[in-house]
């Protein structure tokens, strides 16, 4: 799982100027806000006040990019839950749309200091 993780962490993370990854709309069904602080502050209403994506049940999350990360392409992971929360990224338990597969997926806060941790703990 991974596997070309630094690669995909410069490929997507802050600074790179890419904006890969995107929350489905949930249809207007309320979902459990998965996020400890719900509330939206920068990115487009899609990021709480600390850099953290805000995340809720039934979220897809997609590499839309026009050229993705080796690997990548195509992928899409539907949260199913909070696996936990660390000082820089939140981990979800996922499931691949297209194969059922579960993943844990991480997601780096929003911040040029917690990108270059988890490049560092990649490493």
């Amino acid at each position: 799982l991974t596997d070309g993780l630094v690669r995909l962490y410069r490929a997507v993370g802050p600074g790179s100027g890419a904006t890969a990854v995107r929350i489905s709309d949930t249809g207007g069904v309320e979902a459990r806000v998965l996020t400890s602080d719900g509330v939206a502050a920068s990115n487009g209403g899609r990021d709480n006040a600390k850099g953290e994506l805000i995340v809720r049940v039934g979220d897809v999350l997609r590499d839309d990019r026009e050229a993705p990360a080796e690997g990548y392409a195509g992928a899409s992971y539907e949260v199913r839950d909070l696996l936990g929360c660390g000082a820089f990224a939140q981990v979800l338990k996922c499931v691949r749309v297209d194969t059922g597969e579960a993943a844990a997926v991480k997601v780096v806060r929003r911040t040029a200091a917690c990108r270059n941790a988890a490049l560092r703990e990649a490493d």
